[in-house]
């Protein structure tokens, strides 16, 4: 090796060297496994589009074989239905094509070894594997197909519209049994790559459903265009008798309306997540000389499944009331009456990466504005009733049955049903118009510690805004708002009249009048002994891959009272740790014991990530963040680090290089002495 070679070798040694150690966080990460990583890297689902086609495969057990006709019987009507539903629900036409598998493909093993129930859940068995996905990793393997773009709708070599249908009854249709498969939708833990495309997900229901079934199909292949549940799902935690929205939604419980055959339309919100916005969306805002009351639009409004309007009105940066009219036409036969249906949806609740958006009926994602008054359905009383539904002569928002926001602000709008020679009417009006600003109180209510002042925040404004009123509590107490309540940055701080119960909620109600607009509000405020600092309660620890063990996370709140909290863990963390609930916080001390069983699913260097989610009495939630990593299987440390062990390479490198460069000179010099020598003894006079 020429020296030339040798210096360019030792320079660019040394610096892969250097790069490794400055860069060592980078290089380790590359190193590192994830549980369930592929949650956060999963690809958009692909809503409802026009032209769909759908890849249907029949599964069959030794139990519960198909005869070979049942292939053509079940896609025609599956095709069928769903085209009448999905074009009724659009209110634009909508082609389904259903390629159903050629071959019926024979389970290896038994129904109950997919479907029994276990500790950890529907359909994991004994084990910490979700079961119908190992039979559907089975079907993959043994498809026949000869055209997989057809299924690929966004051209990007995804599978978007994939169903397996089973042939024995599925677990939600009752019985009593634990054995059974409970039609779900779900993604690969590992996605499949199959003659140049990858399968990430899949729909299983039951064929056993058939006509009287068809809403069960349906809603399962709605989550494949991206639609939520809309009640509280089985895997929540949620023990509760709220059903969500009922009855008005096939993603709550309106799949089985008429037995299943009649599922209930999409609500608004729904067809949304599906990639099907609003087709009125009302912007209810007035010129600032506009002199109150003010006259809004007005529309004639059909029902929905005569290709009726979905009407959405913006109240909140991220909420929304919706309205349209149902009756008992179509898809929507089974429903109990004709009239407007509202909603009310914020985008602040529920979390969309666990489907877990209306768990919780204090915090709902979606819940019906039910115009009778008496929230029996946010209850849980009963799951929609006729009365849900508003009648000719009803008004509904700042006047009849009030809407407020998340934080308890009155919409400043308000509308009136009418129905003239058979034709329903929507006429919106308001009393004051539209203020120039907005206000930001806390979500759902203030959580605080005694001494704390109520705070509101003034945005969308260009001017400094005077505010001033009281609110009287339900415990007797006022928040007072005055003209000299101080101001800094757009925030206004009222004051208590008195210290709050530790553990106590009240509600405040009054109107502040900000620059002469009245401003309705109806709120609440609890008063705790501590709250939680989250973000100083991050824990990462190193676990072992093999034993159980405990990791415990001392509470650090702020205040130094007591309290109780409600503990649940979420997320991929969820697959090896268990967590005791509920936690006891007393004079501001406590601690979070999370129980590790790695149940044979980690390996050196992986990764898990997960929640803690703490909850007090009065629905507030924390999160905290949990990153654990599986001790290596080395005891030495500077093995367990890539970049060390890469670094220490590249520098042995070099030297190396230098080594043989110096080698190489000091045999050149040797080589010139030699020959010096013989050219001196050889020399001719």
């Amino acid at each position: 090796m020429g020296r030339k070679a040798n210096a360019s070798g030792i320079i660019i040694c040394l610096l892969l060297s250097v790069l490794s150690f400055t860069l060592s966080s980078n290089i380790n990460s590359l190193f590192d496994i994830e549980v369930d990583s592929n949650v956060a890297n999963e690809t958009p689902l692909v809503g409802l589009v026009d032209n769909e086609s759908w890849l249907v495969v029949l599964v069959d057990f030794d139990s519960d074989p198909l005869e070979n006709n049942q292939k053509q019987e079940f896609g025609t009507l599956l095709e069928e239905q769903a085209q009448l539903y999905f074009t009724e629900a659009s209110g634009r036409t909508i082609n389904i094509e259903i390629d159903v598998h050629d071959e019926i493909i024979r389970s290896q093993r038994p129904l109950q070894y997919y479907g029994k129930d276990g500790d950890n859940g529907r359909d994991y068995g004994d084990g910490t594997e979700f079961m119908p996905a190992k039979l559907s990793e089975y079907v993959v393997d043994n498809l026949n197909v000869e055209d997989w773009s057809k299924y690929d709708l966004n051209e990007d070599k995804i599978v978007d519209r994939f169903l397996i249908v089973h042939s024995t009854l599925s677990q939600e249709q009752g019985g009593g049994s634990t054995s059974r498969i409970w039609s779900h939708f779900t993604t690969f833990q590992t996605p499949i790559s199959i003659d140049g495309y990858v399968i990430e997900h899949y729909t299983m229901s039951s064929l056993r459903h058939g006509m009287n079934g068809i809403g069960t199909i349906l809603h399962e292949m709605m989550h494949q265009f991206g639609a939520f549940d809309l009640y509280p799902v089985h895997d929540s935690g949620y023990s509760g008798s709220w059903k969500g929205i009922g009855i008005w939604d096939i993603m709550a419980s309106g799949n089985w309306n008429g037995g299943g055959d009649k599922p209930s339309l999409p609500t608004g919100p729904t067809m949304e997540t599906i990639g099907h916005n609003a087709t009125v969306n009302l912007n209810l805002e007035w010129p600032s000389t506009t002199q109150s009351p003010c006259i809004g639009p007005a529309f004639d409004i059909q029902s929905r499944s005569d290709g009726g309007a979905r009407v959405k009105i913006q109240i909140g940066p991220e909420e929304f009331v919706w309205f349209e009219k149902r009756s008992k036409d179509g898809f929507d036969e089974a429903l109990p009456g004709e009239g407007i249906l509202v909603l009310l949806e914020d985008k602040t609740a529920g979390d969309a990466q666990y489907n877990a958006m209306n768990i919780d009926q204090k915090r709902p994602y979606l819940r019906v504005i039910e115009a009778d008054g008496n929230d029996e359905q946010l209850q849980g009383i009963n799951d929609g009733v006729f009365e849900d539904l508003f009648q000719p002569g009803d008004t509904f928002g700042e006047l009849g049955i009030e809407i407020r926001n998340h934080d308890g602000v009155l919409v400043p709008w308000h509308a009136n049903v009418s129905n003239v020679e058979n034709v329903w009417r929507i006429e919106i009006y308001s009393l004051h118009c539209s203020p120039s600003f907005s206000l930001d109180l806390p979500d759902y209510g203030l959580t605080m510690l005694q001494g704390e002042g109520f705070p509101i925040q003034i945005t969308e404004s260009q001017t400094p805004v005077s505010c001033m009123g009281m609110l009287t509590g339900s415990d007797g107490r006022t928040i007072d708002f005055s003209v000299d309540t101080s101001m800094q940055d757009n925030k206004i701080t009222g004051v208590f009249s008195d210290q709050g119960i530790v553990d106590s909620i009240a509600t405040f109600s009054g109107i502040i009048s900000c620059d002469e607009f009245p401003i309705n509000i109806r709120t609440t405020v609890t008063t705790v002994g501590t709250q939680p600092l989250v973000n100083k309660m991050h824990t990462e620890e190193i676990i072992d891959p093999v034993d159980s063990s405990t990791i415990t996370i001392p509470f650090i709140g702020d205040g130094v009272g007591s309290g109780t909290f409600s503990v649940d863990l979420r997320g991929p963390i969820t697959r090896i740790g268990t967590i005791n609930s509920p936690l006891t916080i007393t004079n501001g001390t406590g601690s979070i014991i999370i129980e590790i069983n790695p149940n044979g699913l980690l390996q050196p260097n992986m990764y898990v990530f997960g929640e803690v989610l703490l909850t007090s009495f009065n629905g507030e939630t924390w999160t905290i963040d949990i990153e654990l990593q599986a001790e290596s299987e080395s005891r030495i440390p500077i093995l367990d680090d890539q970049s060390t062990i890469i670094g220490s390479f590249f520098a042995v490198c070099s030297v190396w290089f230098a080594v043989t460069f110096l080698a190489e000179k000091r045999s050149k010099n040797e080589k010139n002495e030699t020959i010096l020598e013989q050219e001196t003894t050889f020399e001719f006079d």
